[in-house]
């Protein structure tokens, strides 16, 4: 859906509203009483997770130096997938300790902490204009 619609607005603020509304659409979890229901009502997150994976790695393309463009979108995979495996391992003893909905506390939480990091580095996340690139 994201790709499929025209852009009205700069990719980095469409990143900062994704990255706005990606915690909030893990919340709906907290309410799942089976897990097919929990499997639906994780859909909007992935959804969400699905777009914003897409514009930071546009981003990352848009402020990579030249010829650097390939390396700059493999850097933010390499953290996320770093992420998702201590997340992984902090959850998987939270819901050993205390059950599920814990470590889905635990992991909104932290989707809330990268949108705060996002939010902070805002600025960051336009490219350089063409007059810097030129040397100008």
């Amino acid at each position: 859906v994201y790709g499929s619609r025209p852009r009205t607005r700069p990719v980095h603020e469409i990143h900062l509203r994704l990255a706005l509304l990606v915690p909030v659409g893990f919340v709906p979890l907290l309410a799942a009483w089976s897990v097919p229901a929990m499997a639906l009502l994780v859909l909007p997150a992935g959804c969400l997770l699905a777009a914003f994976f897409a514009t930071r790695n546009e981003l990352a393309g848009m402020v990579a130096p030249p010829g650097a463009v390939v390396e700059s979108v493999t850097w933010p995979l390499t953290a996320v997938i770093a992420g998702s495996a201590l997340g992984a391992a902090v959850c998987g003893a939270a819901v050993e300790r205390s059950g599920w909905r814990l470590a889905t506390a635990l992991a909104i939480a932290v989707a809330a902490l990268g949108t705060g990091l996002v939010r902070g580095r805002r600025a960051t996340l336009v490219g350089p204009s063409a007059a810097q690139v030129a040397g100008a």
